[in-house]
């Protein structure tokens, strides 16, 4: 599956794939703790996205948004979403920073002795 812009986007989209409604983009902010100028920003780039794949997200000012995809490809969709939710990288960012400081210093003690 081509990556989605970001990872909020993601989550977005399978926040809209699970709604059976309309969502409201402040409701959106809300639970991403963004603005909703930023929320505005990913639907625009996950419309560009969905696009691509012949879904249409659907915005509608003081109604909300929502994606019209059959059922077969929501399905599909929330099943590939999940398979990435389930994805833990092995190490964390911070930890594989860690990692390589600690072997640099080490490497260095062993080299001077």
């Amino acid at each position: 599956m081509q990556e989605l812009p970001n990872k909020r986007s993601r989550k977005i989209l399978s926040v809209l794939l699970k709604s059976e409604k309309s969502v409201i983009i402040n409701d959106l902010a809300s639970y991403f703790n963004v603005s909703g100028r930023t929320i505005r920003n990913d639907l625009n780039k996950l419309e560009e996205w969905l696009e691509n794949r012949s879904i249409n997200l659907v915005k509608k000012p003081g109604v909300g948004v929502w994606v019209e995809v059959d059922s077969q490809k929501r399905k599909i969709l929330l099943e590939k979403f999940s398979q990435l939710e389930d994805y833990k990288d092995a190490v964390s960012p911070k930890k594989r920073k860690e990692f390589i400081l600690k072997y640099l210093l080490y490497q260095h003690q062993q080299y001077t002795m």
